[in-house]
Formats: C-alpha cells, sequence, structure tokens
C-alpha cells in the first residue's frame, strides 16, 4: 500500500534529497574555496544523480502507473540537466508521446 507523496517539498522537487545532497557538495567546495574540487564534486554527483534518477523513477511508475506521469509532468528533478523520459498518453488519442521534465 504506497502512496505517492506530492505535497509539501515533492510538489517542488521529485527528489528533494538528491537536490539536497548534490547542493550541498558543491557549496561546500565552494564555501571552503576549492574551485577544482567544486567542479569534481558537481560533475560526480550529476554523473551519479543521472544514472540513478531513471533506475527509481521507473519503479516509480511501476507502483503509480496512473499518478506518476502527471506528476513528473508538473514537477523538475531539481537537478541541472536531468530530465525524466516518462511517456505520457496524450488526451483523446491514447498515443504516447515522450515528454521530458
Amino acid at each position: 500500500n504506497h502512496v505517492l507523496i506530492t505535497h509539501g517539498i515533492y510538489k517542488y522537487f521529485r527528489h528533494p534529497s538528491y537536490v539536497g545532497f548534490y547542493y550541498w557538495s558543491v557549496g561546500t567546495q565552494l564555501l571552503l574555496g576549492n574551485p577544482i574540487c567544486a567542479v569534481c564534486y558537481s560533475l560526480a554527483s550529476w554523473y551519479f544523480f543521472k544514472r540513478r534518477i531513471p533506475y527509481e523513477e521507473g519503479t516509480l511508475l511501476k507502483y503509480f502507473p496512473d499518478e506518476y506521469p502527471a506528476y513528473v509532468a508538473s514537477t523538475w528533478s531539481g537537478l541541472p540537466f536531468i530530465w525524466s523520459d516518462i511517456v505520457i498518453a496524450q488526451e483523446g488519442g491514447g498515443t504516447g508521446t515522450t515528454q521530458r521534465a
């Protein structure tokens, strides 16, 4: 009996803990004055989440096949240049189109 949470911080970001970790890891390096580490941390974190988020969203789509596509369309992952490729059915036609959210 899983429930898709779409209120609170989840109203704005689909992956708030990933957003927090990403910006914390980069921000700490910027505050410490380590520009090279900031770039390395941002690339390493981004690459990790770029691979992790599609897997996680695929699992969520299996649990919530009717609700999750609409949720994806109305929110942002919260991370730069990471979009979802969840298929959203067009109204009336029933054919799927790929929408990046």
